[in-house]
């Protein structure tokens, strides 16, 4: 989105304009990618844009690993499984079926309530605050 403050748009019109010159210096059209991967040294001016664009482009999240040696990239990879292995198992899964479950039991219990008006008492299912059935 363009920026309505004019010191915030001149920086945003400069920022979109070096992306916008590398992508035509270099041809790249890729709608998914604003500039692609970086290239090669035999180009220097090339080169040159592309890296304008990347600072254009700002900060990516996570670590940016470009310019991580090798034995620095294969420690980090060999210290996945321990750094992840303290972390809670993921339970979106079961949580997404609880949902569903419940729903279905709420659903259940209107509609023999609905076929059989004179059941005696209330629904002893509760939907939570501010949810409401279909």
């Amino acid at each position: 989105m363009v920026p309505e403050d004019p010191a915030a748009r001149r920086e945003w019109q400069r920022r979109a304009s070096a992306i916008g010159a590398y992508r035509k210096l270099s041809g790249h059209d890729d709608p998914a990618e604003a500039i692609g991967p970086e290239p090669p040294a035999n180009n220097p001016d090339l080169r040159a844009a592309w890296h304008e664009a990347l600072a254009a482009l700002g900060p990516v999240d996570g670590p940016d690993v470009r310019g991580m040696t090798d034995s620095l990239l294969l420690r980090l990879r060999a210290s996945y499984p321990v750094e992840t292995g303290w972390a809670p198992p993921w339970t979106a899964g079961e949580l997404r079926r609880t949902r569903e479950t419940a729903l279905a039991a709420a659903m259940d219990d209107r509609t023999a309530r609905v076929r059989c008006p004179e059941l005696p008492g209330q629904s002893s299912i509760r939907m939570m605050p501010g949810r409401k059935l279909l």
